[in-house]
């Protein structure tokens, strides 16, 4: 199961998304004008380039996403498995987030399970059954892909990578 990883760094949370993302339908109805007036924004300004057009695309085209995203969850069944319905329950999504938010922290699941409320078997429990993988598996498996993630970019050096990822030495 491989993540779909961002460059953007303040993506955080949408850095370990999984890649079996499915092209939703654009729609009518009100909740689908945002998209239509992010397309049409798009369009304009690939086709009369400005100065600033560039980031201004590149903004746009991570709006379109999160909405792809938005989209994509709020077609998924109830009782679903996987990230999407993970981020879903509210005990669990709160986990996550708070996982994406400090990977560097030294979580334990009893620190997890008293910030979103549930006793610490039960987030294990709940998170397993949803994720797939202990919380303590998934924020592993989240330090490397960011460790991974810095190390392609090769600006730093190993020692703050891996202080930034939650690892106290490099080795």
């Amino acid at each position: 199961r491989e993540p779909f990883i961002l460059e953007n760094k303040p993506a955080r949370l949408a850095t370990f998304i999984p890649v079996e993302i499915l092209p939703a339908p654009i729609g009518d109805g009100p909740s689908m004008s945002l998209l239509r007036d992010l397309l049409r924004a798009g369009v304009r300004e690939s086709h009369a380039p400005r100065p600033g057009a560039e980031p201004m695309l590149a903004k746009l085209a991570e709006l379109i996403f999160v909405d792809a995203l938005r989209r994509y969850a709020e077609r998924l069944p109830p009782g679903g498995k996987g990230w999407f319905a993970a981020v879903r329950d509210a005990h669990v999504g709160h986990a996550l987030a708070l996982l994406h938010q400090a990977p560097e922290q030294a979580w334990t699941v009893d620190e997890l399970a008293q910030k979103v409320a549930l006793s610490r078997s039960a987030l294990a429990k709940r998170f397993m059954a949803l994720v797939g993988e202990s919380p303590i598996q998934y924020l592993i498996r989240c330090r490397l892909a960011l460790a991974a993630q810095a190390l392609r970019a090769g600006s730093e050096a190993i020692v703050r990578i891996a202080a930034r990822s939650g690892y106290e030495s490099e080795a």
